[in-house]
């Protein structure tokens, strides 16, 4: 759900001029097109899920799914972040 939030969010916000893509592939992928980019991030990530899952009982998908996880919940909150700062009904008190 994260990688979703954050595939649409990105999508909004750099289609917005609001923010850019930081990496480098992805900014590639979007600039050549928004379904390319959706697409890819998504299979991207959820392959890597899955793997992680598919292994969840060897000792490098134990160590890994930590930081993934801490790494989409922030991401997440800076989407909520942008998203009250730039397009929320709070803006002009933040």
């Amino acid at each position: 759900m994260a990688n979703l939030i954050d595939a649409i969010a990105t999508s909004v916000w750099v289609g917005s001029n609001i923010a850019s893509e930081l990496n480098p592939l992805m900014g590639g992928m979007i600039e050549i097109s928004l379904s390319l980019f959706l697409v890819v991030k998504l299979l991207i990530v959820n392959l890597s899920i899955y793997v992680l899952w598919r292994f969840k009982d060897r000792v490098l998908s134990k160590i890994l799914i930590l930081p993934v996880f801490v790494i989409y919940v922030y991401i997440v909150i800076l989407h909520c972040y942008i998203f009250l700062n730039v397009l929320g009904p709070w803006r002009h008190v933040i």
